[in-house]
């Protein structure tokens, strides 16, 4: 059996281990977060989250740490405790063992997951091994740490300066926010933040480092400050620059549609806040994040998840204006971004 390695990666302040005899899923890790491994971590400083994760080549049991007496049974291969919370689920249609600890304020948690065609799928660089190798096993348990530590929640969104102005692109999947953020750059003194999902908290965002999946059609979008980590056939992957500007407040929060022709017109906080936190609940990595993150928000009583994050974002946008933006079926990405700097000029027109 090869021997565990490990890797520490920094994201957003928190330092998170990885341990794994995997050799596939280390080498696809090191590849996606090159720029943000520890070279040298402290043996002394303890990691913020720890992931041990392994594959299982026998099929796992049904049935879940029916040994641990500490443990209550709530439901159907689920048990948890004041600090553990260990259930089976499927991922991707593969069976995972998972077993979460709170320790203090570090997580602590061990996957293991059976090892159907697995190998298989870590030598195809795909969109599935992306969400299941980083969101599930990498970007949720941050989410989850940073949203019950630090009070500040995963949004999916974009998010850019146009016009010496911040703007919040939230929307659904196809929507264009990668495209419009990467179109944003063209213009000077452009800034790009983020371009699927951000944090917040009631006051700020913040961006979230994930690599850019770019096809091959729209690489001349790429500014040569973006690094490129690996490619394909048919796409590359891109790492985009640290921010010197951590934290940001927003100027516009932009809640797009499609249109037969463009309009603009201003949104109500309140609308938009909840019309933001349902397609937030829709798009497929944000979908799957919150349905383990209420079982392991099983853990700590009373902490209601999603009643936290809709205070926050309301009194977020509380402080921006709010639109909701219609792009017209036959607007190019740069009419779009015309639109949003003039909306920042103050030139557009809306109802």
């Amino acid at each position: 059996m090869t021997a565990d390695q490990i890797m520490r990666i920094g994201l957003h302040d928190r330092t998170i281990e990885i341990i794994s005899s995997s050799e596939d899923f280390m080498a696809y890790l090191k590849k996606q977060f090159l720029y943000q491994i520890i070279q040298e971590p402290s043996d002394q400083q303890q990691p913020d989250i720890s992931l041990h994760i392994s594959w299982s080549k026998s099929a796992l049991s049904k049935m879940v740490s029916v040994e641990k007496s500490n443990l209550r049974r709530i439901a159907t291969n689920t048990y948890i405790n004041d600090t553990q919370c260990v259930y089976m689920d499927k991922i991707n249609g593969r069976r995972t063992k998972v077993d979460l600890t709170i320790e203090g304020r570090r997580l602590r948690i061990f996957v293991v997951q059976e090892e159907k065609k697995y190998r298989r799928l870590f030598k195809k660089d795909n969109d599935e091994l992306m969400r299941e190798a980083c969101y599930h096993f990498v970007y949720y348990p941050l989410f989850f740490h940073l949203q019950h530590f630090s009070g500040i929640y995963p949004l999916h969104a974009a998010a850019f300066k146009v016009s010496g102005k911040i703007f919040v692109f939230a929307g659904l999947d196809k929507m264009g926010k990668t495209t419009l953020a990467l179109q944003s750059l063209q213009r000077p003194e452009a800034l790009f933040i983020s371009d699927n999902i951000i944090f917040h908290d009631e006051k700020s965002i913040f961006p979230c480092y994930a690599p850019l999946k770019i096809s091959n059609e729209n690489r001349f979008l790429i500014p040569e400050s973006f690094r490129e980590i690996t490619r394909s056939k048919d796409r590359a992957y891109f790492s985009p620059p640290a921010s010197s500007e951590r934290e940001h407040r927003p100027d516009y929060i932009i809640v797009p549609c499609f249109s037969r022709e463009p309009f603009t017109k201003e949104m109500p906080p309140a609308v938009a806040s909840s019309t933001i936190m349902n397609s937030n609940m829709l798009a497929s990595e944000m979908k799957e994040y919150f349905n383990a993150a209420t079982l392991w928000n099983l853990i700590i009583a009373g902490d209601v998840l999603l009643i936290k994050q809709n205070n926050a974002l309301a009194q977020l946008l509380n402080q921006a204006k709010c639109y909701h933006f219609g792009i017209g079926r036959a607007e190019t990405p740069y009419q779009t971004l015309e639109r949003l700097a003039n909306l920042a000029n103050r030139k557009e027109q809306y109802a």
